[in-house]
């Protein structure tokens, strides 16, 4: 999955410098999924996704187009403050959608 993140992150890189249209790809959490809460974001962003970049430059592009989709009624549903829950993923570097 994080190689194959990493390559749509390289594809929307190709999209901003042929377009001049920056697209960021926002995964969501989803209660019972692979990435539940923002704790396993974290994870994921700073593990799995991190490894499969060689390097900071390939690091920046992925940090650059892939981030996440807070929504606030599935934190809930996880007992995450929201206002917590966006300090961690902030802290961890990844994007949202309105912090890019």
């Amino acid at each position: 999955m994080a190689r194959h993140l990493k390559a749509c992150a390289f594809h929307l890189l190709n999209v901003r410098e042929k377009t001049g249209r920056e697209i960021l790809l926002g995964l969501e959490p989803e209660p019972f999924c692979f990435l539940e809460t923002t704790d396993e974001a974290v994870r994921f962003f700073d593990g799995a996704l991190r490894e499969a970049c060689d390097g900071n430059a390939e690091r920046e592009i992925v940090r650059r187009h892939i981030g996440v989709c807070f929504d606030t009624c599935h934190a809930a549903v996880q007992f995450e403050l929201p206002k917590e829950a966006l300090q961690r993923m902030l802290a961890g570097g990844i994007a949202s959608p309105r912090s890019a």
